[in-house]
């Protein structure tokens, strides 16, 4: 039986780990460990966090090419951190939440 405390002392320690490093060092790790994972489900979830998801999956693309382009171009540029920093916050959040929940695949900023 696993002791439920070690582990979230473990979980806890990691993310105190993760915290102090940048959102963008972030992005690069939980992007790292999606791509090792083969986790779709992770970058489709980025957006909800970004504006122009809502934008994008509303738009007619038949009707208007050009904006639904320029929102596809828009969304891509958000998830890989070119995005308003008013989202970065949730962004940050999503970023630590995915790291810490799969810890156990593979650990980044120097701990084993």
């Amino acid at each position: 039986m696993t002791d439920q405390r070690g582990n979230e002392a473990e979980s806890r320690a990691y993310f105190e780990v993760l915290d102090s490093r940048d959102t963008e060092t972030l992005r690069e790790w939980a992007f790292n460990l999606a791509e090792h994972r083969v986790d779709v489900g992770f970058f489709w979830g980025l957006a909800r966090h970004v504006p122009v998801a809502a934008s994008l999956a509303a738009n007619e693309p038949i009707a208007a090419p050009g904006k639904a382009i320029a929102d596809a171009i828009e969304f891509f540029r958000e998830i890989r951190g070119e995005h308003d920093e008013s989202v970065e916050p949730l962004l940050r959040a999503a970023y630590l939440d995915y790291l810490v929940a799969h810890m156990g695949v593979r650990r980044y900023g120097g701990v084993d």
